[in-house]
């Protein structure tokens, strides 16, 4: 390893374990209530009334959406994308045709600046929203080694009612047999290091449709979060949620911000292209923006829970643990 590489980690493993000490000794100030010593999700709130679905459609049929949602849904929302026939959409769907640019984070923020930092009037702030893409992802689950699969439906519903309000659609899993398990916790200081050069997933991604580069002006992820604004909302939490593929569900409550413009900030950054770097800085940032923060109790739990860091992209930060946990 690059001497200068080896102790750039080690002096951020320091940095970590000052990290950790620093949120033990300020636990130790005051015992948890019970309320807080539970499990992010567990305790519940209103019973939500509604459930609307919002997807991100470019060229794959929709049936097997409403086969995985295992309840009611009130409104869908379908954002058609690559001028792409829509199949098996209900027929009380609204179809929008929009410009193929930032993929499915481009769809959600559009979404999401529309309600222009309020609930709407027939809904209540326990009442849910679904964010998904047309594709099922069944591949990922072959493709990576780590097993990435999704989520029961019905356990999504149990997180987003619960104190989190908010629950991811992808899991992922155990990276070799016998070793650590994934987790949704990061290391914001780690996480904030993730940046693309390319997208390898396929070679026809490396550059988007309309000649734009994939890269973007940014330096990593924290930089721009520093840019939108995102990073003044997060500034007190140590450790951040983050989820993979790009779908999550969540309470109306939790898209009101601090910052009334951030969904529209963050659609215009979206719109330089459709395969663009930007969209996966809004992958990693969705759960921290529309989950509720984490309490410091919390945070010590997920490092006394660590047994190991990513430090590589694309998983920069992620906390792994016991896979017994």
């Amino acid at each position: 390893m690059n001497p200068w590489r080896a102790g750039a980690l080690i002096f951020s493993s320091f940095c970590l374990g000052l990290q950790y000490c620093t949120l033990v000794h300020l636990s130790w100030g005051s015992q948890p209530s019970a309320e807080k010593a539970e499990d992010p999700g567990s305790h519940h709130h209103a019973e939500p009334q509604h459930l609307d679905v919002v997807i991100s459609h470019c060229d794959k049929p929709l049936g097997w959406i409403f086969n995985y949602v295992t309840r009611n849904v009130s409104n869908v929302t379908v954002v058609s994308k690559c001028n792409q026939r829509v199949e098996g959409a209900p027929p009380q769907a609204r179809i929008v045709r929009s410009r193929n640019v930032g993929r499915c984070d481009h769809t959600y923020a559009q979404w999401l600046a529309q309600l222009q930092n309020h609930i709407p009037p027939d809904r209540r702030p326990s009442d849910l929203v679904l964010f998904i893409k047309d594709n099922d992802m069944s591949a990922r689950s072959v493709e990576h080694e780590v097993g990435d699969h999704a989520v029961p439906f019905d356990e999504m519903l149990a997180s987003a009612t619960g104190a989190s309000r908010f629950a991811c659609g992808r899991r992922m899993g155990v990276f070799r047999k016998g070793g650590p398990r994934a987790s949704i916790f990061h290391v914001k200081a780690l996480m904030g290091t993730f940046q693309m050069d390319v997208y390898n997933r396929t070679a026809s991604k490396l550059a988007s449709s309309e000649k734009e580069p994939f890269k973007s002006k940014y330096r990593n992820l924290m930089a721009w979060m520093k840019d939108l604004g995102i990073a003044e909302i997060l500034k007190n939490q140590t450790i951040l949620p983050a989820c993979y593929g790009g779908n999550f569900l969540t309470s109306y409550s939790q898209t009101v911000l601090p910052v009334s413009d951030l969904w529209q900030r963050i659609e215009t950054s979206l719109s330089r292209s459709d395969s663009i770097e930007e969209g996966h800085f809004a992958e990693r940032s969705w759960a921290a923006l529309l989950s509720g923060r984490l309490t410091l109790q919390e945070e010590v739990r997920a490092f006394r829970s660590l047994r190991r860091i990513q430090f590589r992209p694309p998983l920069c930060g992620m906390i792994m643990v016991n896979p017994r946990l």
